[in-house]
């Protein structure tokens, strides 16, 4: 059972962090609703809004994985993309006030 969800929401979790990357975020329900936010935010606030949404969908695949590996008694090294990606981890804009 645990499983499953699981799955299901890594699937769904990878499936919006592509929509976000490749530019398709609008053809998504959470597009629809992000849409529906740019009418109340500048367009500065919606930056650090998919900046940071992109971000914890990244972080947290990343720890599902590392969760799964640990599971199963399997090592977690993280690969080189990983390592990429938590070097290259830059705040933009507002997101650096709420981490600093």
């Amino acid at each position: 059972m645990v499983s499953k969800w699981l799955k299901q929401s890594i699937a769904k979790d990878v499936e919006l962090l592509n929509a976000i990357e490749e530019g398709k975020l609008d053809e998504t329900e959470a597009g629809e609703y992000f849409m529906s936010l740019k009418e109340n935010f500048s367009s500065e606030d919606c930056f650090d809004m998919l900046s940071y949404l992109s971000l914890s969908l990244r972080l947290s695949l990343m720890k599902r994985k590392h969760m799964i590996l640990t599971e199963n008694n399997s090592e977690y090294d993280p690969d080189d993309e990983e390592l990429e990606f938590i070097d290259s981890s830059k705040p933009v804009g507002g997101i650096k006030k709420l981490i600093n």
